[in-house]
């Protein structure tokens, strides 16, 4: 063939593209192609077409599409493997110049074969460095979102009342095992305490970053080639450039949707929780964030905002009072909520309470009094605020604050008694309202049987003995207790038993970890605010394979964070 051209000089073309080397590109486009491509010969059929269209003294030294699928045409031949063959031949190929569907080989190299020479010459920092810059351009646009990038120390995450995405470096890929144990540390500690707003952490772990970095190294050679070559390209070539620079930037940002699908977070069970958001692509949402959130949305781990019912069906036992602040922080805090994304849609949740009558929206005075005090009353969301000094309260509370008191029991001590006849014995009444609290008593009416009352409650035995009462009423209320009169020998009349009194209950047993806040709700709760109640806790942990100092530490500081002893047993 070359003997018929009269020259030799399309040698390095023929061996480089098609055929003459084992790694030519057409014969190695072959053996990794689909078998009908593969049997078909089909790169290089379609390569050797090309060639003798643009050799050897036509009038138009190119091939055209048409020409290609005259050319290569057989029976059973599937036309439309052509275009793909063409295209991966445009993808590799150093010698084979292509413009506006016609194809030739040229004596000089086209721009793959400068790509091929310039990717050589990309060093990894430049490579690490353009696609940090990538990976934060593509997590930038979501409002309401704080971002964290390639954190490298707990301390660089901030522990704040909002929901924090926090992007891992490129390198450090979900499969690699201190990854996830960064990730752990980094939810439990802040710097040298232990983190409160650990559920307000939402992490984005990438998978292997190698196409990351290739897709990188490949925009990065082009730009160096418009950069410093392209004076030296005809107009065909730069027009091709300008389309490979800005197909290769796409590829690039593909890449960080694809890479960054793996999603960290604590889950309910207090333990970090990853998904898998499976195949990821730019069209699937506005911003990589913006999809992250959409998945927690569907998961029921983030919301938007909650109603007031809400509030109260996960109210703290220990609390009859909840400030707003504390409101907020549970939503951030505590993996029993929700992660709450618009946090200002708390406070019209609050304000609809109180509109409702769910809730009070109340302020505390020294002495205990509810100032202001808000309650089915229409109340703006930016009358409400989040502090320490501000609270709700249930609607029952809430009524207590602003029903009247009222005289609803009358209280007599002693409740029962012996006295001998002819002798005297004292009374007294303590009014209570209908919340328990004391109430002040008007003049009171004393009577009783078997003996006399005076108007100051002491009661004169009669001689006759026997059992009888003395009553006490104030208005409309009205109280009774039981009083026997007998001699010292006579044993008539038996001192009324008094009701049986335990001194106090004890109970120790082994409770699961599971049932805990259930434990404390239906058996502790109720004697939390007596005094009466002290809770005494043995703690054994004892997983397999042992504790870590790192995680003996982690337990110190949670005792001194809740004011314990930090003093353990290892």
């Amino acid at each position: 063939m070359f003997e018929q051209l009269g020259e030799d000089r399309l040698e390095g073309a023929i061996t480089t593209d098609i055929i003459g080397k084992p790694d030519s590109f057409a014969t190695r486009l072959d053996s990794a192609a689909v078998d009908t491509i593969k049997k078909a010969r089909l790169h290089r059929k379609v390569a050797t077409s090309i060639f003798f269209e643009s050799s050897g003294g036509q009038q138009h030294k190119e091939a055209s599409l048409a020409e290609i699928r005259l050319a290569v045409s057989e029976p059973n031949l599937d036309m439309g493997n052509v275009e793909t063959v063409l295209e991966e031949l445009q993808t590799n190929c150093y010698f084979l110049i292509t413009q506006n569907n016609r194809y030739r080989f040229s004596l000089t190299p086209n721009l793959n074969k400068l790509l091929s020479d310039r990717r050589a010459n990309i060093k990894q920092p430049r490579i690490e460095e353009r696609v940090r810059a990538e990976v934060q351009k593509v997590f930038a646009h979501q409002a309401g979102v704080e971002r964290v990038y390639f954190p490298e120390r707990s301390n660089q995450v901030p522990d704040r009342p909002v929901i924090s995405l926090i992007v891992m470096a490129p390198d450090q890929g979900v499969a690699e095992a201190e990854t996830l144990a960064f990730v752990e540390q980094v939810t439990r500690e802040c710097g040298n305490s232990g983190r409160t707003y650990k559920s307000g952490l939402i992490w984005s772990i990438p998978d292997s970053a190698a196409g990351l970095y290739d897709e990188a190294r490949k925009l990065l050679a082009w730009e160096d080639i418009d950069n410093e070559e392209s004076d030296r390209l005809d107009e065909t070539q730069k027009h091709q450039l300008a389309q490979s620079m800005k197909k290769s930037a796409r590829d690039l940002r593909e890449a960080v949707w694809r890479t960054y699908k793996n999603i960290g977070l604590l889950g309910r069970n207090n333990a970090i929780r990853t998904i898998d958001l499976g195949l990821v692509h730019s069209s699937a949402a506005d911003s990589l964030a913006g999809l992250i959130l959409g998945r927690l949305r569907q998961d029921d781990e983030a919301v938007d905002s909650v109603n007031a019912n809400f509030l109260v069906r996960n109210w703290p036992p220990a609390l009859t009072e909840w400030s707003t602040k504390a409101v907020r922080d549970a939503f951030f805090a505590s993996p029993r909520f929700p992660r709450l994304l618009v946090v200002e849609k708390l406070k019209e949740t609050i304000a609809r309470g109180v509109t409702n009558g769910v809730l009070a929206y109340v302020g505390k005075t020294p002495d205990g009094r509810c100032d202001p005090f808000f309650f089915e009353d229409d109340i703006d969301s930016t009358e409400v605020e989040f502090s320490d000094d501000m609270f709700i309260i249930t609607a029952e509370q809430a009524k207590k604050c602003i029903e009247p008191p009222a005289l609803k029991y009358i209280e007599v001590r002693p409740d029962h008694d012996i006295v001998e006849p002819g002798k005297s014995l004292a009374f007294t009444a303590k009014g209570l309202d209908q919340h328990g609290q004391e109430y002040p008593l008007g003049t009171l009416r004393w009577s009783a049987t078997g003996g006399e009352m005076s108007d100051d409650g002491v009661f004169r035995a009669g001689e006759g003995e026997g059992d009888y009462t003395v009553s006490v009423a104030s208005g409309l209320t009205k109280a009774t207790v039981r009083i026997g009169v007998k001699g010292k020998e006579t044993g008539l009349v038996d001192k009324p038993e008094p009701p049986p009194v335990n001194p106090g209950i004890k109970w120790s047993g082994q409770v699961p970890p599971q049932k805990w806040m259930n434990f404390y709700t239906k058996v502790l709760a109720k004697f939390v605010n007596s005094g009466s109640l002290t809770l005494r806790v043995h703690v054994d942990v004892n997983p397999q394979g042992g504790l870590t100092p790192q995680q003996i530490e982690e337990f110190k500081s949670a005792l001194r964070e809740l004011g314990l002893d930090s003093k353990v047993d290892v």
